[in-house]
């Protein structure tokens, strides 16, 4: 298994050529791959109905996206609930998006609820 993915490294990038440090050449290559799959990500396709991308790409290969949830609205949802929408449960609390935002829901009060971590773990949709 081992070799098979040394196979697939050396096929996506180019072999030490022993000038460079060992370690830096490891990590060089490691981040480019990442980078490649981020690129790969059908996330980065998901487009709002005007054409904008609902997802970025971070200079350190993470997806990040583009109108991410503010602590303030954040914290909003939170005082509007105050315990879990689903069980009742006290905190710690996550906010949930009932239309998710890959589906284009969203970051409005009327599009959030407050969910435990249970409860939202639950819901899947990752």
């Amino acid at each position: 298994m081992a070799r098979d993915r040394a196979n697939i490294n050396t096929n996506i990038y180019p072999p030490w050529d022993g000038v460079e440090n060992l370690d830096v050449y490891r990590w060089t290559r490691d981040r480019e791959l990442k980078r490649r799959k981020a690129l790969e990500s059908k996330m980065l396709t998901h487009k709002r109905p005007d054409g904008t991308p609902l997802y970025k790409l971070t200079s350190g290969s993470n997806l990040s996206r583009t109108d991410p949830l503010t602590s303030s609205r954040r914290s909003e949802v939170i005082e509007r609930d105050k315990s879990c929408v689903w069980c009742g449960a006290g905190a710690p609390f996550e906010v949930d998006h009932i239309m998710r935002y890959v589906d284009g829901g969203s970051n409005d009060a009327d599009n959030l609820q407050t969910l435990c971590e249970p409860c939202h773990r639950s819901k899947g949709g990752r």
